[in-house]
């Protein structure tokens, strides 16, 4: 979880990879970046009741993301994780 300025400011950037079945969740967060990014992402941006707002597949390293007014969470997962899942806006999210 990025749950400070800190870790929200630092994500995923640096990283070679995001393992398969994982995810990085930004809390207070509705717009994102992937600059310093090594591999594209899909990303997620949800509600504060976990619907699922707008989705990203495949964004690629030095792109910003839309700005999503009404989000409050967003969710980088591997590229591909979209499509695999299914997933799209209007679909909520359950964490454990």
């Amino acid at each position: 979880y990025a749950d400070s300025f800190k870790k929200r400011l630092l994500g995923l950037m640096f990283r070679k990879s995001l393992e398969e079945h994982t995810a990085m969740v930004f809390k207070g967060c509705n717009i994102i970046h992937t600059f310093s990014m090594k591999f594209d992402l899909d990303v997620i941006f949800l509600s504060k009741d976990n619907i699922i707002l707008h989705t990203i597949e495949n964004m690629e390293p030095g792109k910003v993301s839309v700005f999503v007014k009404s989000a409050v969470i967003v969710v980088e997962m591997p590229k591909g994780t979209l499509k695999r899942t299914c997933t799209q806006a209007g679909d909520s999210i359950k964490f454990n």
